[in-house]
Parts: C-alpha cells; structure tokens; sequence
C-alpha cells in the first residue's frame, strides 16, 4: 500500500461542511465500479465478519439500494440506502485509523439535526479498553445506547459527552477471544 496518497480533510465551521478529498492507488473507472456495481459492492461493503447480498440496485438520483446485511449465524437485516442522501464509506487514514460515514435515512428512525450528524467512532483492542473509554468519556454526558453486546457481534454503546460530543465505542467480539 502506498502510505503518500494524497489525503485532505477540511472542516469550515462557517457553512458547516467538511470537505475530504482522497487519491486512490486504482484507476477511476474501478473505484466507480466498485461503488456502482452490486457485485462488486456486495464484496466489501459488510463490516467484517457480516456480508452483503443486492436484491436490486437503481443507482441515480432518487433511486435506491436494497441491500441486506447478514451476519455469520445467517441472520438477515434488509437495508435500505436511498441515492439522495450520503452512502457508506471508509477512509483508511493514519495510523491503521478509518474515518467513517454514512447515511441516516428517515425510514430507519433518523431526523438529522445540527448536532447529531456526528459522530466519533472507536475500535478498541479490548472489551475492557471499550469499557473504560465509554465510562470516562461518558461521565456527566448523556448515554444513548448503554455499552453492551449487540445482534451484530459487536460490544457496543453511544453517548455524547459533556461537551455535546457524540462517540460511538464499538468492540468486535467476534473476531477476539476475550468477551
């Protein structure tokens, strides 16, 4: 992997946006392929050890992605994605370090409001690293999802801190021995 690709992350508080730009080591075509093409976006898209099926895919503005994610046991959660809105990405930036988004469609529960289109997402080595992270950063904030094992594998939980911050702690119990 070539660590010098060109990678910049701006935020301007003015007009509330964040603006990534990102090189690739692939040709265009291929990334647009593999964000456009349900075979292949069916490869990469799950978070491990989850997977990916299409059942259809309408990609242009107002059209959209069905999409189910199923996990190891073959439980399947039908998804969603409409092409109006952000989808889905990860940005492999420093430090074995990913930066994430995604999006917050209206027919899974999500209103966006200024302050809630953010969060801070952390993966840490161990169950009790996620603890502690979750207790000391969550002390005088307010707790949304408590810190517990989830149907996706996951030893997870949300809040924002006493600043208004959001952080979601998310520690992969399927790929580790130590619950």
């Amino acid at each position: 992997m070539n660590p010098n690709l060109f990678f910049d992350f701006s935020v301007n508080k003015d007009t509330n946006t964040i603006n990534v730009k990102r090189e690739f080591a692939a040709d265009l075509p291929l990334v647009w392929d593999a964000w456009t093409k349900p075979e292949l976006l069916d490869q990469w898209f799950a978070p491990k050890p989850y997977r990916t099926r299409t059942k259809s895919m309408d990609f242009r503005e107002g059209g959209a992605w069905l999409y189910a994610m199923i996990s190891p046991g073959n439980i399947t959660h039908w998804c969603r994605t409409g092409y109006k809105k952000m989808l889905h990405v990860e940005l492999p930036i420093t430090g074995n370090h990913i930066l994430m988004g995604t999006d917050a469609p209206r027919e899974m529960g999500f209103t966006l409001v200024q302050g809630n289109n953010m969060h801070i997402s952390v993966e840490p080595e161990t169950r009790e690293e996620a603890k502690r992270i979750f207790d000391e950063l969550s002390a005088g904030g307010t707790i949304t999802m408590p810190l517990q094992d989830m149907f996706f594998g996951a030893y997870f939980g949300e809040f924002s801190d006493r600043y208004g911050i959001n952080w979601m702690i998310n520690f992969q119990t399927n790929n580790n021995n130590n619950k």
